[in-house]
């Protein structure tokens, strides 16, 4: 498989995940399967998805302009193994990919597997670990060995899918300098020139720069950024800029409605930032821990009512007709029951346990804070009282100063 990597300094989660969602990229024009880590949204809730990356960029520890707010990831496989290659297959190596990619980030993908294309994952990645503010990248080293090892997974696993191997981390023959550069020249002109004719072509009927990136997304054609400016093209392993494809990316009008919800965007992302004190984060923490609780439990909840439902048939089967095997299905139901009802009382225990544990030294109000916050309101009260005093010794000593008067 191949793996490509593209980073966005734009705020274009709505974009991105919309693209990677959109209807008609499933097999036979079906929604794509979605791929998700770290989000609680419903599953295709784009807005929900949304949210969720700009509260997680917020918490980001040093902004600062040119950030890594997002990455494009991409796994695509050759053509060639299309009937080789399942969604089912597709999952579990997207899935994988999250391991071994880092488990720290947030992500959202989904398999897009049309017939008349190569089939291939798409994933967009958050620029910050999750919950932590600290930047989620890839060094060199990463990158390869995450190249190294989701090769090895894949053929490991599914050596049926043979024609989508390459040769990460392989030594290569050597070349003089004259022989590679020809190679590459040769080989980069070829790849120019099929993707020529598609770039002219959105280029023409493009409207805006954001229409121009999104007709270009549409025919598998990715672009890069350097300072939050579109450059160009990523394709295969090479990269072409727009003015060596004929295209002048900057004659494009920006429409007002790209620059308004982008500044949205990014006025959102700040004003969320400048909410997270570490009460905030910590409440956070604690609801976060309250919905992954509700979520489990709701699957034994969910068995339960099943159960529920099938223990009340059986009694109306067996008010018609009693007989020893539905009383034995009867007694099988009540027992699943009974340990049902168990499991969801000991998994609410732990899970309280393990909570308070967690928050406890997350806790933002240490003993100091308390103790020190006790002592001032202690000197609040101590002034009260003297003052008090003070105001009832002066309304005495005026009463005896008008019993004198009269």
């Amino acid at each position: 498989m191949i793996l490509k990597i593209l980073t966005k300094s734009s705020p274009s989660y709505q974009s991105l995940i919309e693209y990677i969602l959109q209807d008609g990229k499933g097999k036979e024009g079906e929604p794509p399967p979605i791929i998700s880590h770290n989000l609680r949204s419903k599953e295709g809730d784009i807005q929900g998805y949304v949210h969720e990356f700009m509260q997680n960029e917020a918490m980001r520890q040093y902004p600062r302009k040119g950030n890594i707010l997002l990455y494009h990831e991409i796994l695509s496989f050759s053509r060639s193994d299309n009937k080789e290659v399942s969604n089912k297959k597709l999952l579990d190596i997207g899935n994988e990919y999250i391991k071994q990619r880092g488990i720290e980030g947030m992500y959202v993908g989904a398999v897009h597997s049309t017939d008349t294309h190569h089939k291939h994952i798409h994933f967009m990645v958050s620029g910050v670990k999750f919950r932590t503010g600290k930047a989620f990248r890839l060094s060199r080293e990463d990158l390869r060995e995450l190249k190294v090892g989701m090769q090895e997974y894949h053929r490991t696993k599914y050596p049926e899918i043979e024609h989508s191997t390459c040769e990460h981390g392989a030594n290569k023959p050597y070349l003089t300098n004259k022989e590679f550069q020809l190679a590459q020249r040769t080989d980069r002109n070829t790849i120019k020139q099929e993707i020529q004719q598609t770039i002219n072509t959105c280029y023409q009927q493009a409207k805006s720069q954001s229409e121009f990136l999104q007709l270009l997304q549409e025919q598998g054609l990715h672009h890069y950024e350097r300072k939050l400016i579109p450059q160009g093209i990523v394709y295969d392993k090479y990269k072409f800029r727009f003015n060596r494809l004929g295209v002048n990316f900057s004659d494009l009008p920006i429409t007002y409605k790209d620059m308004k919800k982008e500044q949205q965007t990014l006025e959102e992302i700040q004003k969320l930032r400048e909410g997270n004190t570490p009460e905030r984060e910590y409440d956070l923490l604690n609801e976060a821990y309250r919905l992954r609780d509700e979520l489990e439990l709701k699957e034994v909840h969910d068995e339960l009512e099943e159960l529920y439902e099938q223990k009340h048939q059986l009694l109306m089967s067996l008010e018609q007709e009693k007989t020893e095997e539905l009383s034995e299905q009867l007694d099988a139901v009540i027992q699943k029951e009974a340990q049902l009802l168990s499991q969801a009382d000991e998994l609410s225990v732990e899970m309280e346990a393990e909570r308070l544990s967690t928050l406890e030294k997350d806790n933002p109000f240490d003993d100091r804070d308390v103790d020190d916050d006790l002592e001032r309101e202690e000197d609040v009260d101590l002034t009260d009282d003297l003052e008090e005093l003070r105001n009832e010794r002066e309304e005495k000593e005026l009463d005896e100063d008008i019993e004198k008067e009269y």
